[in-house]
């Protein structure tokens, strides 16, 4: 999952609420939990809390590797 944190008026997180919208993403608000659930981060009590906990990374060459080899599996070649 992702934690998404900043002001209530910020880009960032009026981005994440809209495109969650948007999109269907499942997106929870973290309230007064925060600091149980993740307490690894301190985080400013006037910042909101989102958590995505489908949201992850992706590392470059493992993904284009396998975009190699599924396009070898259906019959591309290299010209």
């Amino acid at each position: 999952g992702l934690l998404y944190s900043g002001l209530a008026d910020s880009p960032l997180i009026r981005g994440v609420k809209e495109s969650a919208t948007l999109y269907g993403i499942p997106v929870e608000e973290i309230a007064a939990e925060r600091g149980k659930r993740f307490p690894t981060f301190h985080l400013p009590d006037d910042h909101v809390v989102l958590f995505e906990p489908a949201a992850g990374f992706i590392r470059p060459e493992q993904a284009i590797a396998a975009y190699v080899r599924a396009a070898k599996k259906h019959g591309i070649v290299k010209r």
